[in-house]
């Protein structure tokens, strides 16, 4: 470390002269000053690590003195010499001038070499602090900066993760709605063969047309179903009608094929408050549910939907409940895991419940299971209810 640098001001010559032969043998680098004045110029142009100054001096006393240098180098240490023993300059002195230490004239060489010593110490220990501050302080924000680009990636990673699943669920329902569409258009080819036979029954042509338009509509519906299932939305939290997304999402999967087959039961609680979400998001939750119920139920069983608060009224709750084959009581606990699937390959990626309560905690909500093996699951979703309602 470099040498320390004290500035002695006193308006005697002969106590500096005195301090100066006291303090030849140490390894500090002396500047002087007679008076108060001269001493602020001298700590305007250079930092001092220690000042000892008289108390008793013509232009403005130790204590004046001190408070200015303060305000000029507030990291230096600061002493008080003088000859008067009145304990309220001693008060006055650490209480204005910041002082660290006061001492009597006439001085204890010993003592006052120890004093010195110290005053330095405690300077080193001040600077070192402020230096383990500030590099803790550079530390926090480049911490800061890696968490915040953490949750940026994390935040990049799971709109991946969700768009992966949604277009997962997109290829499941794109082979139904293929069957779908497969089948009007072998009803629309039939009805062409046979108005070549008919085209002079002009009954037979109008109710032709009439079913080419009804198809033509479900044809156009479907095409709006993939279209929406595959293109990204942005995100939008607002007040939303939870029953109208839960009926639209059924009514989409119905058309789709998916739920066709099943006996759908709904129970909704009267006057639901509204939740506030992103309306797409939660889509995806009960389109990834509803579709789970499906393999889970071959085709054949009876999904409930219940939509209700409970007593607590901070959220909404939706049962969603099948018949199928239920989970194994071993496997609860794992069905919320990255690519965890019970499901044959080729029907599952492993991600759809793990996007599923991804987007229940966004919209800082909960997501809890109950299943029993060849009994059915009931997947129970909660999602606060707007303070705006």
């Amino acid at each position: 470390m470099q040498n320390h640098s004290i500035l002695i001001v006193d308006d005697e010559e002969n106590v500096l002269n005195s301090l100066l032969r006291l303090f030849r043998a140490e390894n500090y680098e002396i500047s002087t000053a007679s008076n108060g004045k001269d001493g602020l110029e001298l700590v305007k142009e250079k930092n001092f690590h220690l000042i000892i100054s008289d108390y008793r001096m013509p232009v403005m006393d130790g204590i004046e003195f001190l408070k200015h240098v303060t305000k000029i180098s507030p990291d230096t240490i600061r002493m008080i010499l003088t000859g008067y023993t009145d304990v309220n300059v001693a008060v006055s002195a650490i209480n204005e001038g910041h002082v660290y230490k006061f001492m009597v004239k006439p001085w204890d060489k010993e003592l006052l070499k120890v004093q010195v010593k110290r005053a330095l110490e405690y300077y080193d220990l001040v600077q070192e602090k402020q230096a383990l501050n500030k590099e803790l302080s550079k530390k926090n924000e480049e911490l800061k900066e890696i968490n915040e680009n953490l949750e940026e990636m994390v935040e990049e990673r799971t709109k991946q993760l969700l768009q992966s699943e949604k277009m997962a669920t997109l290829g499941q329902m794109a082979g139904q709605i293929g069957h779908e569409i497969g089948n009007i258009l072998a009803i629309l080819k039939g009805k062409m063969q046979l108005i070549e036979i008919k085209k002079r029954d002009s009954k037979y042509i109008e109710e032709a047309l009439e079913i080419f338009s009804q198809q033509h509509d479900r044809l156009e519906m479907h095409k709006n179903n993939l279209l929406t299932l595959g293109k990204p939305k942005p995100v939008e939290f607002k007040n939303v009608n939870l029953r109208e997304i839960l009926e639209n999402t059924i009514d989409n999967l119905f058309d789709a094929g998916i739920l066709k087959y099943y006996t759908i039961q709904k129970k909704y609680q009267e006057d639901l408050p509204s939740i506030y979400g992103d309306t797409s998001q939660i889509e995806q939750v009960f389109t990834n549910l509803f579709v789970n119920s499906h393999h889970a139920m071959y085709n054949n069983g009876t999904l409930s939907v219940v939509i209700k608060t409970p007593n607590d009224k901070k959220f909404l709750e939706v049962y969603i409940k099948d018949t199928g084959k239920g989970i194994p009581e071993e496997n609860l606990e794992k069905i919320f895991e990255p690519f965890f699937t019970t499901k044959p390959e080729g029907e599952g990626t492993g991600l759809g419940l793990l996007a599923v309560k991804k987007i229940v905690e966004k919209h800082k909500g909960y997501i809890n299971v109950e299943s029993q093996v060849n009994i059915g699951t009931t997947m129970i979703i909660g999602l606060p209810i707007s303070k705006k309602n």
